[in-house]
């Protein structure tokens, strides 16, 4: 019995290590601001001025092949219609998942009274950040 229950706590012991061991680190949110506040803003702005260089020049190769001109214009055009023009945002809270880091904004828009949170997803390749994701959602998106 004693090496049954010898065996469980080394099968525990060695569970909570590979758990230590293997979780990613904690985000260094200051890190994490220092590129993305300035990269979301240059995004959101670009909404607003319907600038597609802007728009796109921090994007990953598959959010510039997915972000096509046309579909810049036709989801700048449903997102104004729905939400009205950026105003501003506050950084809210920042998650790891894998190789991404997801940041998120409580934004406001002139034609939606509730925030819209903006979901901007990062990916990092050879030492520079890269948008590999963005949502919106709010209330009036949603409708």
């Amino acid at each position: 019995m004693k090496r049954y229950a010898l065996l469980v706590v080394m099968i525990i012991v060695a569970g909570a290590a590979a758990y230590l061991l293997l979780r990613p680190p904690p985000l260094d949110e200051a890190e994490v601001r220092g590129y993305a506040d300035p990269i979301s803003e240059k995004i959101l702005q670009a909404f607003n001025s319907h600038d597609y260089a802007s728009f796109i020049s921090d994007m990953d190769q598959t959010m510039r092949d997915a972000f096509t001109m046309p579909r810049f214009n036709e989801t700048v055009t449903v997102t104004n219609s729905k939400i009205g023009d950026y105003v501003s945002k506050e950084y809210w809270k920042a998650e790891r998942s894998g190789g991404y880091i997801s940041v998120y904004y409580r934004a406001r828009f002139t034609g939606e009274t509730s925030d819209v949170t903006v979901r901007v997803v990062f990916s990092e390749d050879s030492g520079r950040h890269y948008v590999s994701g963005l949502w919106f959602d709010s209330p009036n998106l949603r409708s």
